[in-house]
């Protein structure tokens, strides 16, 4: 789904066709000839439909992964922005952005409310959908590029944060519980999702009131600890890292972490594990 404006070639007519003919030539090398997309011209620019034979994204880890740098997009809504962008050479509409929840498009031999003139076919559609892995690497590069740019944005406000103080930020934060800080320092043999959905999620977003992003951060660097330390030779994690991630941070409620005095009632061996590691006294 591909917009092309005529506002954003000067309404310059020519120009905006030299465009089309080079997204249309991009679109036939990428995908081995076989695209022959429907184009609609709808007197302010063109529309262009090229139907693909697609995948499901979050079936799949090399993708899934990257789900926590995309602001709350899925991962089918953020590939066809990509498209758009990457084929246009990013000279597509800027205002128009589709998703899996809002794809309009115009209906052929209907009138363009904007300007009262009828929505014309230019070209049909072969019926031919290429398979969508002749794009997929193109799409992973571009996954990449947002996660670099999401970890240097955490990164600048953690330092902002370390320069003028938290309070600058969020008036309401709480100081810091050190035993959970320095369990997130520590990397402990076993009990890994307990920590996660009783101490660490819970304390990260309701009482450091960090972003779920940050907090994705925190939390696989600890279990990359634990992944790495020998305590992994005890038990390994039996988990998909950032799955388990995003599924706890979704989920948090809005309350408190678990209390030193409620593990010790509640969830005894995991408060023995931690007085072993000597991130809690035993009282």
């Amino acid at each position: 789904m591909i917009d092309l404006d005529l506002k954003d070639f000067e309404n310059n007519r020519d120009r905006l066709d030299t465009h089309m003919k080079k997204t249309l030539i991009k679109l036939s090398s990428k995908f081995e000839g076989k695209s022959h997309p429907t184009i609609l011209w709808t007197d302010n620019g063109y529309h262009i439909y090229q139907p693909i034979d697609g995948i499901v994204f979050e079936e799949y880890d090399v993708f899934y992964d990257f789900l926590q740098y995309l602001d709350g997009r899925d991962l089918t809504t953020e590939f066809m922005r990509f498209a758009e962008k990457y084929f246009t050479n990013n000279r597509a509409d800027r205002q128009h952005s589709p998703s899996v929840k809002s794809c309009l498009i115009r209906i052929p031999v209907t009138l363009n409310s904007n300007n009262n003139e009828e929505v014309r076919i230019v070209q049909r559609w072969n019926g031919e959908r290429p398979p969508i892995q002749l794009i997929t690497t193109e799409f992973r590069t571009y996954l990449i590029q947002k996660r670099i740019d999401k970890i240097q944005e955490i990164q600048k406000e953690q330092k902002q944060r370390q320069r003028f103080g938290r309070s600058h930020f969020n008036k309401n934060t709480t100081d810091n519980i050190a035993w959970i800080e320095k369990l997130l320092q520590t990397p402990i043999e076993d009990y890994r999702k307990s920590c996660m959905w009783r101490i660490i999620c819970p304390y990260l977003i309701n009482i450091k009131k960090v972003s779920k992003d940050e907090a994705a951060i925190t939390i696989k660097d600890w279990l990359e600890k634990c992944k790495l330390e020998k305590c992994n030779k005890a038990r390994n994690l039996e988990f998909n890292i950032q799955r388990e991630v995003n599924r706890w941070l979704r989920s948090v409620k809005p309350f408190p972490p678990s209390s030193k005095e409620k593990l010790k009632i509640q969830l005894p061996e995991l408060y023995t594990l931690l007085v072993k590691y000597d991130i809690i006294q035993n009282d």
